[in-house]
């Protein structure tokens, strides 16, 4: 069981998370903005981030680049619908993506591949 911190604005989409993930036994925590997430990071303590790339006021891409300053060793995996997704986590120094709509196999897939250290 691995704590996956979920960062992604669409209600709907976080309820499918939360069952998908419980479903697999993992510990899950959501928040919906960027904002205050040393804190969250500091008490949940994620072995994985899952990272929506665009959010209501934010961009995923600029939360990741600070995350990885300062929390290198957490996984990030972000997501998004947008075309040339593999160019974009790159350059903002994620470890991973998946791209909307995914395949629950492979997103299973990659949330292993990333906590099975932990795990």
């Amino acid at each position: 069981m691995s704590n996956i911190l979920i960062v992604e604005d669409s209600i709907d989409l976080t309820h499918m998370y939360v069952q998908l993930f419980a479903a697999y036994r993992h510990y899950v925590t959501v928040v919906r903005t960027g904002k205050n997430l040393e804190a969250v990071i500091e008490e949940f303590k994620p072995d994985l981030i899952l990272l929506d790339i665009y959010l209501t006021r934010e961009d995923g891409r600029d939360i990741c680049k600070e995350l990885k300053q300062t929390h290198s060793s957490i996984p990030i995996i972000m997501v998004s619908a947008s075309l040339n997704l593999k160019d974009k986590y790159i350059a903002c120094g994620a470890d991973d993506y998946v791209a909307k709509p995914f395949d629950v196999n492979n997103l299973m897939d990659k949330i292993s591949k990333w906590t099975q250290v932990k795990s």
